[in-house]
């Protein structure tokens, strides 16, 4: 007997279905090279300008925030130490990690900054 010849198909996420004339149905899973093309169309688009700037904005309190409960911490610290010599090491060490909250702040400052306002042409600032 000859094999059916497929008269429809129908595609599912999965397999593709080839249904014969005589109601024969065939489960055929997708090629390697479909399931590639899907999978490198399906990038999401990127992130729109008032998402992005809603997203650095976000970014900027939570750094804000855990700065201002590090900094109650160092204050904290800095007056439970007697030793002078301790004290010069946590002043530095301190010292070092305002540095580098401030580094992050200014670079999420400057990142909404440059963000363009939702309704209006330009950045903001």
């Amino acid at each position: 007997t000859p094999a059916p010849t497929p008269t429809s198909t129908s595609t599912t996420h999965a397999h593709r279905q080839v249904v014969g004339p005589s109601a024969l149905s065939v489960s055929v899973p997708p090629s390697p090279s479909a399931s590639a093309a899907r999978l490198s169309s399906a990038a999401p688009p990127p992130p729109s300008p008032a998402m992005s700037l809603r997203k650095y904005e976000e970014d900027l309190r939570e750094v804000l925030q855990v700065e201002i409960e590090k900094e109650g911490q160092r204050q904290a610290a800095l007056e439970r130490v007697t030793d002078e010599v301790e004290r010069a090491k946590l002043v530095k060490v301190f010292a070092s990690e305002r540095e580098e909250a401030k580094r992050r702040i200014l670079a999420l400052s400057g990142k909404i900054s440059q963000s363009p306002t939702p309704g209006v042409g330009g950045g903001r600032g």
